[in-house]
């Protein structure tokens, strides 16, 4: 870069670093954009950042623009790629310095290597690791820390590498480099520990503490990632057995460094220990079978430090301070109790191995140790913490808020409590009966207004483990004696401390209730659901939204008995509408208009009036979302829930509804990405139960192509929509959007899966059917496309079958029509294809109302003037023979048999016709209408046959026909005389 040109990209460097002014950001950014695609921009800015001379801001920005250079142009493949001469420039100058003072550089310096060696070693950068060794060996204090810190991010990206050579070559690194690594973590952490018994200064003793905490994440890539078997290599087992070795001496030195002058430390200290964890429980995700082995020292160790001898290395009095670590151990020991088989990248799991881990188990696991483990669960880990009942009171919503998912790693509580289950599921024969013990200790516990809140605590945690294990225990406890003689009484205990007991027994009590829970008790539980919904001083949010999750649970039972919660209905849904208005979280205003969305749901046929007040509370809670999606979410699927039960749209409120779908369909709408699911979705169903079309109905439609054109994941529900349109106004609606919406259709089915044909094809035979006339012209661009594709007979039968859908309805509509496209093809004897395609697949189709249009198709070739017909005339009559069999029914005793697709109004339609719509709504109306214009289900076949054998014999004259006739099979003959009475001459 010329001299100016450096003067001008460093003046926006540091117009880029100016936070304060958005509108120079932005600028910045533009001018950027032009340098980069100068010859030797990024390595101009690499020099910025070299030269320590400049501002820190100016650096930091040169590093952030060189990062995001090599993601989008390192790749030769790239537009605008950094050229090969530039490259091998800034890898020299980037192994030239590793003695950057600033931390926050030095790892975004470290990134930058790494992401070129991810894309370039070993073969476009043979020197990186031997340069990077060479440099760890130094006696420079700063250079040997940031080469390690290089060589952390560079493993790190050589292991994200999946290709099988990629493995290969990382596999091939770890075994130069293992070793060398290992030796460097323990030399390191022996240093440590000395300094630390030594008394050395506090500097030292983090620098060894820092690199030995780096040579421990290299040592994690490698262990990890390196060994695709590794119980067939000795070091990474052995590392592993070190690793048991270290962590008893770590926690020694823990409670060495608390009463010491180096407590400053101790955070450092903590997570030293806590990555020698993550090693052990990353090994046994991703080698889960060569880590059985390791199973008795994970035993031990667990056992001793989470709930014997060795709780003192982690607890101060009753105080638990490494959470973390006990995270870790009663993971390592889930995993063993689950032993969800096999490796990630081995799947090799022998039943011997499995033997001797269960083996192991049963000998730890003693009766003895699991009724020990049991009574420090519910003693202990179960027990709501002080600082449990403080995040009660300050924040109730976020205490009630369930963690669920992947909590267990990260949750003390959401840990043991998975623990807990887990040894349920391997030992619940044993357990039951501890288990029990506890319960009868529970029940024996009588409270007063003056009992000890400790009593209520522990009382609480029993409760919280029978609930968590029902569907073990449901044979050892008789929940419904249990039920009225005691938790029913406990439930109206008064008072600041009981609340915690009423919130856990009415949790309890849920999870029963999918369980074991008689019916004729569903009433008593309704109201005490009710009870603890009021919004008074003993119920406070916590209580009020744990009843309202147990109430949605009761609700899903598959026994659940919609009449028997109907008295219970009103003042339900009135409470919970005064939770809604009072929750303050939007996560907990999710939840509550979940559980109402679900009421309405299970109670449409009573809940109008109830609905009502909610459908005028959602314009003003969906303003309060705007910034929370996932509440919006939950509000648009309550407005679907509603509609569905009332079976109409609410005047009042459909303005704001049209606005919902306006904004969750608009595709500039950023939201539209969490939206769009659920709002094409209350779209379909608005269409679906209008009553008539309106300009803010049609004026949505502008909002659907683009989602088509952008993504073909909602394509199916679109065209859904687009069919409910056709169905609602298909004059208004095809003369407005019709064009465009066949042009789009055209480009989409040119590559597009057999579904998406399917579907699309649909919406072709629905415009067919309610505007026929219309239709010809508006489909005559695709229908070209359609003959050619059925003609070239290389799509799947399905494809073929809809196709000839398509074609039979718009030769029906028009048969000029049709004999027009075959001429504009050009395709010799276009006519001849397309009958014998059309004979041949009739056969295989299988729904009657499709293969009744199709017979009516070749009843109707009958009369027309072409040697081609006639010479096919014996298997058209099979085919037409073979479709009376299958649609005509015997409808008395003396035999008479109708065709028994004719509709009447009367009549219902079969559900093949309409899929997932509820009668009464007036879209099922329409479909009904039009099905009773349609041919399949207003023409008789066998009449229309006859009709059209007779005018056929009237155009082909006597003997002709005589002889046409004798082509015919005899058998089929005879029977076909069955269905086609004496006008017609049998010869």
């Amino acid at each position: 870069m010329s001299q100016q040109s450096m003067e001008l990209l460093f003046k926006t460097l540091k117009q880029a670093t100016n936070q304060q002014n958005q509108s120079e950001i932005k600028q910045a950014e533009a001018n950027l954009a032009v340098f980069e695609k100068e010859p030797n921009f990024y390595t101009t800015v690499l020099d910025f950042y070299l030269n320590e001379q400049l501002d820190l801001d100016v650096r930091y920005m040169s590093l952030l623009i060189l990062k995001q250079g090599i993601d989008k142009y390192w790749r030769k493949t790239q537009q605008n790629s950094i050229k090969p001469e530039e490259k091998i420039l800034l890898k020299k100058k980037l192994l030239e310095s590793f003695n950057e003072k600033i931390d926050q550089l030095a790892v975004q310096y470290a990134v930058i290597i790494s992401k070129i060696a991810r894309l370039d070693c070993p073969d476009d950068w043979e020197e990186l690791m031997p340069l990077l060794l060479q440099r760890i060996n130094t006696s420079n204090e700063l250079e040997q820390k940031r080469s390690l810190q290089i060589l952390v991010q560079v493993v790190k990206q050589l292991s994200t590498r999946r290709l099988h050579h990629d493995r290969k070559i990382f596999e091939q690194l770890t075994l130069n480099l293992y070793e060398f690594i290992c030796n460097l973590w323990n030399g390191f952490t022996i240093l440590y520990f000395q300094n630390i018994q030594t008394s050395e200064l506090l500097p030292v003793c983090e620098n060894n503490l820092c690199k030995s905490m780096l040579a421990l994440k290299i040592m994690r890539k490698l262990t990890i990632h390196g060994f695709q078997k590794p119980a067939e290599a000795a070091q990474p087992l052995e590392f592993l057995k070190m690793i048991f070795e270290r962590l008893k001496d770590l926690l020694e030195c823990r409670l060495l460094i608390k009463s010491s002058l180096y407590i400053t430390l101790l955070e450092t200290h903590e997570k030293f220990i806590l990555k020698h964890m993550k090693i052990l429980t990353e090994f046994q995700e991703y080698h889960r079978t060569d880590f059985n082995v390791f199973a008795p020292q994970v035993l031990e160790m667990s056992f001793n430090f989470v709930f014997f001898e060795g709780t003192r290395f982690i607890f101060e009095g009753n105080q638990l301070t490494m959470p973390n670590y006990v995270i870790s151990c009663l993971n390592l020991i889930k995993g063993f109790l689950l032993n969800n088989g096999g490796n990630v990248y081995s799947k090799s799991s022998s039943n011997e191995t499995d033997n001797n881990l269960n083996e192991i188990l049963k000998n730890f696991f003693t009766s003895e140790r699991l009724e020990y483990i049991t009574e420090k669960l519910l003693m202990h880990y179960f027990l709501l913490t002080p600082a449990d009942l403080e995040l009660w009171e300050n924040d109730p919503e976020v205490f009630v808020c369930d963690e669920g998912g992947d909590s267990y790693k990260y949750s003390l509580r959401s840990c043991t409590e998975a623990f807990f289950m887990a040894l349920f599921h391997k030992y619940s024969n044993v357990l039951c009966k501890h288990l029990n013990v506890y319960v009868q200790k529970s029940q024996s516990i009588e409270l007063t207004s003056t009992s000890d809140a400790q009593d209520i605590l522990i009382k609480e945690s029993i409760y919280n483990a029978v609930g968590l294990v029902t569907f073990h225990a449901y044979d050892e406890i008789d929940f419904d004696n249990w039920f009225k003689t005691q938790l029913l009484s406990e439930l109206q205990l008064k008072g600041e401390n009981f609340k915690i007991l009423r919130r856990r027994i009415i949790w309890m009590i849920g999870q029963w209730s999918a369980v074991k829970f008689s019916k004729s008790l569903r009433p008593q539980l309704y109201e005490a659901c009710l009870e603890l919904l009021q919004p008074v001083e003993n119920n406070d949010m916590v209580v009020r939204l744990t009843a309202s999750k147990t109430l949605k649970s009761v609700l899903e039972d598959f026994d659940f008995d919609a009449e028997q919660f109907l008295p219970f209905l009103e003042p339900s849904f009135t409470l919970l509408f005064h939770l809604l208005k009072e929750a303050k979280e939007c996560d907990t205003k999710m939840n509550v208009l979940y559980v109402m969305a679900f009421i309405v749901e299970k109670m449409s046929l009573s809940i109008k009036i109830q609905a009502g007040n909610l459908v005028a509370f959602l314009p003003e809670l969906w303003d309060e979302g705007v910034e929370h999606n996932m509440l919006r979410i939950a509000i648009i699927s309550a407005l679907i829930q509603i509609i569905k039960a009332i079976q109409e749209i609410p005047e009042s409120v459909s303005p704001f509804i049209y606005k919902v779908i306006e904004i969750s369909t608009n595709v500039n709408d950023p939201s539209t990405v969490y939206l769009l699911d659920e709002g094409l979705e209350l779209w379909l169903i608005t269409i679906q139960y209008a009553m008539q079309p309106n300009d803010s109905l049609l004026q949505l439609c502008n909002n659907l192509l683009p989602i088509i054109e952008k993504s073909t994941l909602n394509l199916r529900t679109c065209l859904f929509i687009m069919q409910a349109y056709i169905m609602l106004c298909p004059e208004i609606y095809l003369q407005r959007y019709g064009k465009e919406i066949v042009q789009q259709c055209q480009y989409l089915m040119k590559d597009i899966r057999t579904e998406g044909v399917v579907t699309i094809c649909k919406l072709f035979i629905s415009m067919l059917r309610m505007q026929p006339n219309y239709a010809i012209e508006l489909l005559h661009p695709v229908m070209i496309d359609i003959v050619k594709n059925f003609l070239d007979d290389n799509d799947y039968l399905t494809v073929k079958q809809i196709y000839l859908q398509v074609i039979v309805r718009y030769f029906l509509a028009n048969q000029m029509a049709l004999n027009h496209i075959l001429e504009e093809i050009r395709v010799e004897n276009a006519f001849q294809k397309l009958l014998s395609i059309y004979i041949n697949t009739m056969p295989n189709v299988t729904q009657d109302e499709d293969k009744k249009l199709l017979a009516i198709g070749l009843s109707c070739l009958l009369t027309i003037p072409n040697q081609i017909i006639l010479d096919n005339f014996s298997i058209i009559i099979i085919n037409i023979y073979e479709t009376l069999c299958d649609i005509m029914k015997q409808l008395s005793e003396d035999g008479e048999e109708i065709d028994g697709l004719i509709l009447s109004e009367h009549d219902d339609l079969p559900y093949d016709e309409i899929d997932d719509v509820e009668w009464k709504a007036p879209h099922y109306e329409r479909y009904k209408s039009m099905c009773l214009k349609d041919c399949v289900h207003t023409v008789v076949l066998k009449e229309y046959l006859q009709n059209q054998l007779i005018a056929l014999k009237n155009i082909v004259g006597e003997e002709q026909y005589v002889n046409l006739i004798k082509t015919i099979d005899p058998t089929i003959h005879k029977l076909l005389y069955n269905y086609v009475n004496t006008m017609v001459p049998i010869v």
